[in-house]
C-alpha cells in the first residue's frame, strides 16, 4: 500500500496542525494499523466507480476529546488497482476553522488537483507508519 498527498492536503494539515498539533497522529491511529482492504471498505463514500472511491473518513481529535463527531474529516482517494490511498483534503468539524460538510463542487477540484499533480509527477509520497512526508 502506498500514502500519498495533494499540496492541497499538505496546506491544510499545515495550516490546522498549528491549532491542533495531535492532528498526524490522530490520523495515524485511524488508519495506520488498516489494510488497504479495510480502508477501501470504510464507510462513508462519496463516489463509487469500482476500482476507484472518494471516502470521507471521521477522524476523533484527541486535544477536544469529543471523539468522531467533533473531529476532522479526511477525503481520501483510493486506486484499488494500485492499492494507493491519496490524502485529498481535511477539514475541522468544530472552531473557528470548522467546517460542516463539502461540496461536490470542491471534490471536483480536489480530483483536479489530483490528476494535475499526479500527470506533473507532483504528489507527496507519505511515510506509511507516520503519514509524515517521505
Amino acid at each position: 500500500m502506498k500514502f500519498l498527498a495533494t499540496s492541497e492536503f499538505i496546506n491544510c494539515i499545515q495550516h490546522l496542525i498549528k491549532k491542533y498539533p495531535t492532528i498526524q497522529t490522530d490520523i495515524c491511529k485511524e488508519l495506520s494499523n488498516l489494510s488497504f482492504e479495510e480502508i477501501f471498505a470504510k464507510k462513508y463514500v462519496l463516489k463509487d466507480s469500482g476500482n476507484y472511491k472518494i471516502l470521507k473518513v471521521r477522524i476523533s481529535n484527541t486535544q477536544q476529546n469529543k471523539g468522531k463527531s467533533a473531529g476532522f474529516r479526511l477525503i481520501l482517494f483510493l486506486n484499488k488497482s494500485n492499492e494507493e490511498v491519496c490524502f485529498l483534503y481535511i477539514f475541522s468539524k468544530i472552531g473557528s476553522e470548522g467546517q460542516d460538510n463539502i461540496s461536490p463542487q470542491e471534490i471536483k477540484i480536489f480530483m483536479n488537483i489530483l490528476k494535475n499533480e499526479r500527470d506533473n509527477d507532483t504528489l507527496q509520497e507519505l511515510n506509511q507508519s507516520t503519514l509524515s512526508l517521505i
